[in-house]
């Protein structure tokens, strides 16, 4: 029946009543399932195994959130150490290429011309000869740090 192995005999089994034992709540429900012509209701669980059951249920929960901390807290350091290196390598792209000019080139010159625009509103060609100025020394700045750099390559 079934199995790889079978043999050709079969055999019959047969019980008498007398050897079937119903409890009396069993036949309580299959007297009441069989007059009312409604389903039976489902067997309801013992308290102790739902008291089993929801504390199976919160151990579980537990675990899971312990795990779910443990992966937070790993997450969190990976960032951390992303984030500081991060920040090495800017501070080190920013030493190298980057290089500040103290108090920047031309301020006289570039005043100079945002007060001219700030008196001679609608008039900006009054200001041309100061913009010329401010051009001047700006290329001249240009100039003389592009020298700085080929006399000194870092």
């Amino acid at each position: 029946m079934g199995g790889v192995i079978s043999s050709d005999d079969t055999r019959d089994v047969s019980f008498l009543p007398e050897d079937i034992i119903v409890s009396p709540a069993a036949q309580e429900r299959i007297k009441n399932a069989s007059l009312s012509g409604e389903p039976p209701e489902p067997v309801r669980s013992s308290d102790s195994d739902l008291s089993f059951q929801l504390k199976y249920e919160r151990e579980l929960e537990n675990e899971y959130n312990a795990r779910l901390r443990v992966v937070e807290q790993r997450n969190e350091e990976l960032f951390k150490q992303a984030a500081e290196e991060y920040t090495r390598t800017v501070e080190r792209l920013e030493n190298k290429y980057m290089r500040s000019t103290p108090g920047g080139c031309c301020t006289a010159a570039e005043q100079r011309v945002e007060d001219c625009y700030k008196n001679n509103p609608g008039r900006p060609l009054q200001c041309s000869q100061l913009v010329k100025e401010y051009i001047r020394c700006v290329n001249n700045f240009r100039v003389a740090t592009a020298r700085k750099e080929i006399s000194s390559p870092a």
